[in-house]
């Protein structure tokens, strides 16, 4: 469900749900949506000044919930990177890593956000904000769950099924003059 709800293009394979990396970037909410600096067009030279911008086109309402949203390899590749440089590191420090809080807020690693190391310009690498605020999560129809015994009945073993149906509305992402209580960061085009 994490795939439709960041990723989702609103298709029958995303269960008709629309992700809020679609939905965000699709030209009607354009003040929620932060370009990185000329030539930074990959996590690895995204700097703390693009964080920063970031950050600071989140209104001031959508702080108390928020945070960072980003894939484990742009996590590696630019928040710890930037962590890990900074001045005062000791040997512990370097060690155990970069710690998962950046500039203040939390860090939320998900494999479904764009992992692309290297040159992709013009993508959303990092979400910030307070995803509580934007969208909200819905179970459409209860778990059901159902068990068989059929075909493992001579390995004395039983087999579960479980289903949900769910639903995500990113309702609130700003539009072309008022960001969000999401913001994205954007590689560079």
């Amino acid at each position: 469900t994490d795939e439709a709800a960041f990723n989702g293009d609103g298709t029958s394979t995303y269960g008709g749900i629309q992700g809020i990396v679609t939905k965000i970037d699709d030209g009607t909410h354009t003040a929620s949506v932060v370009s990185a600096a000329s030539g930074n067009n990959s996590f690895e030279n995204l700097d703390l000044a693009d964080f920063s911008k970031a950050l600071g086109a989140l209104p001031r309402y959508a702080l108390g919930g928020a945070a960072w949203y980003i894939s484990p390899a742009g996590y590696h590749a630019s928040i710890e990177r930037l962590q890990l440089a900074g001045g005062g590191n000791t040997l512990g420090d370097i060690a155990s890593g970069g710690v998962p809080r950046f500039l203040g807020l939390p860090v939320i690693q998900t494999l479904v956000l764009d992992s692309t190391l290297g040159s992709d310009a013009g993508v959303i690498k990092v979400l910030v904000g307070d995803a509580a605020l934007a969208g909200i999560y819905g179970i459409r129809e209860q778990v059901n769950i159902r068990s068989t015994v059929d075909e493992y009945a001579r390995y004395d073993q039983t087999a579960w099924y479980a289903t949900i149906r769910v639903d995500y509305n990113w309702h609130s992402l700003g539009d072309t003059s008022d960001a969000g209580p999401m913001v994205a960061l954007k590689t560079t085009a």
